[in-house]
């Protein structure tokens, strides 16, 4: 056991070896190593076998990690046995070895048998609802902020397997009852997972709305996890994992609906997390000032950040590049000027009204001074952004131009979705209103505990820091690490020399990097902004991407007629959370004479 606890550590470099069959788990897999990014080879078995064949015959161990389907077992074993060439040689030559997308068959299980001797699997499928997911606790540097954790899942039917071996370590990772998802297998240097649903999801697949990993947690997270311990050197790893909760609508007062300022700053002083108000800047001009010393006094764990313009309804669904960016400028205006007004900085960080955005919207946010956006919905209102299961995987969504998405969530997503996001290097953003504080602030105590018991650790901050701070880094074969950031104005640990790439869609609108405001060569590679830092000293540094200026573009204030609704409409909205929302019953009779929405 500390054995192995002592080899996750290891910094070894591995090139992936995906056996490629007709079967579509073979190219499924390629997208988990794209999210990953995991470089490898696609070869057929009769390919592999001739190109390792001196290695295998040698019975040398190879630094590579083979990927094999059921299937690919199967097609391979067959390829093997023509050639003369012994399955458990095969098996030998690799120290690392996922098999994925395992079906049940009598001759799939032999095979794996048969390449990995001293092994023996039997398998089961698991239809009783609702499944208990157990991961196990033993093995946190393999499962992150998975680990220890246990939840039900809405999965219909899950297959599973039993492993043992006769030599050698066998744990499983994830389990239902006495059943593993995942199984871990190590026989002196060389390690195996097995992870047994018979299908891993195909994250090319549209989405329109954040997954819910509790309804396909076996067709993912074996996946994940198996693939980031194999490949821990050389793929894609979070350099910090943040988090924070974001209230959604109040002004500063010291009392909004259920939502009592005072409790929710003692919150943050006792526990350390930190919270963040999304205001809305209409109310730039009413906050309370002792609401705004409590805020004040405990930044970053307790901060502003923009919500909507006049957060009408829909009101960043439209596709008028001109209106929008006049409404995103309004907005800062107003914030700027609220600044001013009482001292308190805040956020350029959008979290649109009713979670309902446009493309343009989202494209506008950079050329209007804003670090990103922050999102419960993930797709634009008319669906023109394809995005994919795959997208969602990524520490931001970058489908929206240069500008990029972080998503969050309800506490009633459960502990599972925030631990998957943060395993994934996605920071732990929560969504809530004033509604979530009946009956006192316990209950987001109880949640920011359950948060708080991830490992890694989370950092609490602000979500411009978040935001700017984000960042996944691997290594490449020549020893350098490249790190990968997701907003034009980054910060980045550089205690070494690096290689920094940022995903950039339209690289006419780039004007230049800079470095601590000194200048440096980039270029464009695939699809990336790319450039080098070699450091002077070890400590952070800045970077800043320029882009082309927009035309100037006119504030929106709206006409007479126009402010007026929006008071009225403004002005409900607090009657009802402050009023009518103390009693469910009038709550009720509240919003069906008045049909207002989300605040």
């Amino acid at each position: 056991m500390n054995y192995f606890k002592t080899r996750t550590d290891s910094g070894m470099q591995r090139s992936a070896i995906v056996i490629r069959t007709s079967a579509q788990a073979d190219g499924r897999i390629g997208s988990f190593l794209d999210v990953l990014g995991i470089e490898r080879e696609m070869l057929t078995p009769a390919t592999f076998l001739s190109g390792y064949a001196p290695e295998i015959a040698a019975g040398r161990e190879t630094q590579g990690v083979l990927i094999i389907s059921g299937e690919g077992l199967r097609e391979l074993k067959s390829e093997a046995n023509q050639s003369q060439i012994s399955p458990a040689s095969i098996g030998r030559a690799f120290a690392g070895t996922l098999i994925h997308s395992l079906d049940s068959s009598p001759a799939c299980l032999r095979a794996v048998e048969d390449f990995f001797r001293g092994v023996k699997i039997s398998a089961q499928r698991l239809a009783s609802e609702p499944l208990r997911y157990r991961i196990s606790t033993s093995y946190p540097a393999i499962c992150g902020a998975l680990a220890g954790l246990t939840f039900e899942s809405s999965e219909s039917a899950v297959d599973s397997v039993n492993v043992g071996s006769g030599e050698g370590l066998v744990e499983r990772l994830i389990s239902i009852g006495e059943a593993g998802i995942l199984t871990y297998v190590c026989h002196g240097t060389q390690e195996l997972f097995v992870a047994s649903a018979s299908e891993i999801l195909d994250l090319q697949e549209s989405a329109s709305k954040n997954i819910d990993y509790r309804t396909c947690f076996s067709r993912v997270a074996p996946t994940l996890i198996a693939l980031r311990h194999l490949f821990r050197a050389s793929c894609w790893t979070p350099e910090a994992h943040y988090g924070n909760i974001i209230i959604d609508d109040p002004p500063l007062w010291q009392r909004y609906g259920h939502l009592k300022l005072r409790e929710l700053a003692d919150m943050v002083d006792q526990t350390g997390c930190a919270c963040t108000i999304a205001m809305i800047p209409w109310n730039y001009r009413r906050s309370n000032r002792d609401a705004v010393g409590l805020v004040a006094s405990r930044q970053p764990r307790l901060d502003v950040c923009i919500h909507g313009c006049n957060h009408t309804g829909a009101e960043f669904a439209c596709q008028d590049k001109e209106r929008l960016k006049g409404m995103l400028l309004t907005a800062r205006r107003r914030m700027d000027a609220h600044k001013r007004s009482t001292n308190l900085p805040h956020q350029p960080v959008m979290v649109f009204p009713q979670g309902v955005f446009s493309v343009e919207a989202m494209d506008c946010l950079r050329s209007t001074g804003y670090v990103a956006a922050v999102n419960t919905e993930v797709a634009d209102c008319r669906g023109q952004g394809n995005l994919t299961l795959q997208d969602l995987l990524q520490t931001a969504v970058l489908r929206y131009g240069g500008s990029p998405l972080f998503t969050r969530r309800r506490p009633a997503d459960g502990a599972i979705n925030f631990a998957v996001d943060s395993f994934l290097g996605k920071p732990c953003l929560v969504v809530l209103h004033h509604d979530f504080f009946r009956g006192g602030i316990k209950k987001l105590e109880e949640f920011v505990s359950t948060l708080a018991s991830f490992r890694p650790r989370l950092s609490w901050d602000n979500l411009e820091n978040i935001a700017t701070h984000s960042a996944v880094s691997r290594r490449e074969i020549t020893g350098r690490k490249t790190v990968r950031i997701f907003t034009d104005r980054a910060v980045i640990r550089a205690t070494e020399p690096l290689t920094i790439i940022k995903k950039e869609k339209d690289y006419t609108k780039v004007r230049g990097v800079k470095i601590d405001n000194e200048s440096v060569d980039f270029s464009f590679e695939d699809g990336f902004l790319r450039w080098n830092l070699e450091p002077k000293n070890g400590r952070s540094v800045s970077v800043n991407i320029a882009t082309v200026a927009d035309p100037d573009v006119r504030v929106t204030e709206g006409s007479l007629g126009d402010k007026a609704r929006i008071a009225l409409r403004r002005y409900l909205c607090e009657f009802r959370d402050n009023y009518p929302a103390q009693s469910e019953r009038l709550l009720r009779g509240f919003t069906g004479a008045l049909p207002l929405g989300k605040a």
